[in-house]
């Protein structure tokens, strides 16, 4: 059965029942904008307006997108991808026949860093097992419990609404107060972000008048309101905005212009974007060099960056994932046999000069082979040098003699 047809059940659909709804829900929902102290409304599109966020988001979700997540089976002290399992090619190849596993968890993922909330609905067969996992969107997510106190996910699209079993959902959060429902960035970090989207909207201003904080104009008589209000346009239209920068414009009757400027070191302005910077790399604990801001940056040990990015950045992301995979898409009875991990080798591999001195380590302490190291490197093993013939014994006619008394 389908995403949609499981979710409003068609053919028994109720008519949305009115019910108060909070702030909180109306935010989730997308129905109202989160205020802050800069005078700008935060949500997820403008959030995305400002570079570093963009980045921010980008570079962690399409990391952890990006690697591959295979079901392991653990057999005795090893382990083996259990590719045989209908589990596998949900998680690692296509969740749902919209979309590939690298595209769904890079959105999924992309949820969690915004929303502080990941979601999406676990299609299953008629005896339980997956079927297909669905991306929903958290604004379209409320958290409620029903008559009983068990936990539900009341989805709501389109004026229509329905209320999923917790166990037919997969909801990773980010930091929670009460292990239910994560924090969103977007509300807890709106002021942080409002004040970058604000600092952006005044370069833009800036430059749009040609650094021109201001020009005021002087005239040695009285002028009407009108005449004032003429004036003015008239000298924004023929002086103002940067089309106009290098031209001459004729002022009469004694009238002065007075333009005042403010450089960028006076305005702090770049001191304020690099700040941006720091602010959004702290919000999504992300090393500034992932932003792109190379000021302290230095190259001489990516497999070290890596290292920290993956572990300090995406390994919790990835942590969550992998624990609601075992606790929602695996029965009780598969989870002491099968996991799912994802694969992060990719990610912390070092040059090539270092990797194959760890490969040359490995292969001499006789826990690597030269097959396994060509696996990871994909390519192709150079095929085993044929053995040298061995020389056939020569047979003896009786008059052979020894070499020792030939030289007798």
């Amino acid at each position: 059965m389908s995403f949609i047809s499981r979710l409003f059940g068609f053919g028994k659909q109720e008519q949305p029942s009115n019910r108060a709804i909070t702030w909180e829900a109306a935010y989730r929902s997308g129905l109202v904008d989160s205020p802050t102290r800069s005078g700008v409304h935060v949500n997820e599109t403008t959030a995305l307006g400002v570079s570093a966020v963009w980045c921010a988001v980008n570079v962690i979700s399409q990391s952890i997108g990006s690697l591959p997540l295979p079901l392991y089976r653990r057999t005795g002290t090893a382990q083996t991808v259990a590719t045989d399992h209908p589990l596998a090619s949900i998680l690692d190849v296509a969740p749902n026949y919209e979309c590939t596993a690298r595209v769904f968890w890079e959105t999924f993922v992309s949820h969690c860093l915004l929303w502080g909330n990941g979601f999406a609905e676990i299609e299953r067969d008629n005896s339980g097992q997956p079927l297909a996992l669905w991306v929903i969107h958290p604004k379209n997510v409320t958290v409620d419990r029903d008559a009983s106190g068990r936990l539900v996910y009341r989805v709501r699209v389109n004026g229509l609404e329905a209320d999923l079993a917790a166990e037919d959902v997969m909801h990773v959060p980010g930091l929670s107060p009460d292990t239910v429902y994560g924090h969103q960035l977007l509300s807890i970090a709106r002021d942080n972000i409002g004040f970058s989207i604000q600092a952006d909207r005044y370069g833009q201003h800036y430059f749009a008048n040609a650094g021109n904080v201001g020009t005021y104009l002087t005239y040695p008589g009285q002028l009407s309101d009108p005449a004032r209000e003429n004036i003015r346009r008239s000298f924004q239209s023929s002086a103002g905005g940067v089309e106009n920068t290098g031209k001459v414009y004729l002022l009469e009757e004694g009238m002065t212009a007075n333009r005042q400027t403010l450089s960028n070191e006076a305005g702090q302005y770049n001191e304020t974007r690099q700040f941006q910077i720091t602010e959004v790399s702290r919000l999504f604990n992300v090393t500034p060099v992932k932003l792109h801001e190379l000021g302290r940056a230095t190259w001489g040990n990516l497999a070290s960056l890596n290292a920290d990015f993956w572990g300090v950045t995406c390994r919790p992301w990835a942590g969550k994932i992998e624990a609601e995979i075992s606790r929602k898409l695996l029965s009780p009875e598969d989870r002491r046999t099968y996991f799912a991990e994802f694969d992060a080798d990719t990610l912390l591999r070092g040059d090539v000069t270092t990797r194959y001195a760890a490969y040359a380590t490995g292969i001499q302490a006789g826990f690597l082979t030269p097959e396994l190291v060509a696996t990871w490197e994909n390519i192709p093993l150079p095929p085993k040098p044929e053995p040298a013939p061995t020389p056939a014994p020569t047979e003896s006619n009786g008059n052979t003699q020894p070499t020792d008394a030939i030289q007798q």
